[in-house]
């Protein structure tokens, strides 16, 4: 029995991440802070019968949010790696 019902869903995602320091000493050449940062996420969805079909959409500000980082060497050359940009995917399910 198949109904025409259409449900739709969203969900919105935010994450905070507060600044944190290198662990060498505040007088140490080496010594950084990477700065808070915020992350949003979206993702809608809609649903009938048996399929359904999402987007998502991660970084939805394109923000350059650092997570963690380092210094490399004795130059003080600092590795810094950061979220993904932007990412958007779309899913399609189909139940059998």
């Amino acid at each position: 029995c198949s109904s025409d019902l259409l449900r739709a869903s969203a969900r919105l995602d935010y994450t905070f991440q507060s600044s944190s320091s290198d662990l060498v000493a505040v007088q140490n050449a080496a010594y950084f802070t990477i700065p808070g940062s915020h992350l949003v996420g979206l993702h809608l969805g809609v649903d009938r019968d048996e399929s359904s079909l999402q987007l998502g959409i991660d970084n939805l500000c394109n923000s350059f949010v650092p997570l963690t980082a380092k210094a490399v060497d004795s130059n003080l050359v600092q590795s810094v790696i950061a979220a993904r940009p932007r990412t958007l995917s779309l899913t399609f399910s189909q139940k059998f």
